[in-house]
């Protein structure tokens, strides 16, 4: 692939803000997640130590964690909600 062949990709205006953001943070390691059609999963790593694995993995498993919370937010409140509700009730504690 032409390098001028990525502007045509879905993902080319995401990956220059990205690149972008790399010279503002001046990093010392960088990972990428990809996932194919197929929904196989490829990673890719510069100067990434395995203690650095770990920590990236963690960060990425908040932005997870979070981004669900917002989407199902409603969802979630009902549930505490309900809880609440039950624990008035019984008069317990939990």
């Amino acid at each position: 692939m032409e390098l001028d062949e990525i502007t045509n990709k879905p993902y080319a205006q995401w990956l220059e803000a990205s690149i972008k953001e790399l010279f503002d943070i001046e990093p010392v390691a960088i990972s990428m997640q990809m996932l194919d059609a197929d929904g196989a999963a490829y990673t890719c790593y510069w100067n990434v130590a395995p203690n650095d694995r770990a920590i990236m993995m963690d960060a990425l498993r908040e932005d997870g964690y979070r981004e669900y919370i917002r989407n199902n937010k409603e969802e979630i409140k009902a549930i505490i909600d309900e809880d609440e509700e039950e624990d008035d009730d019984d008069g317990g504690d939990a």
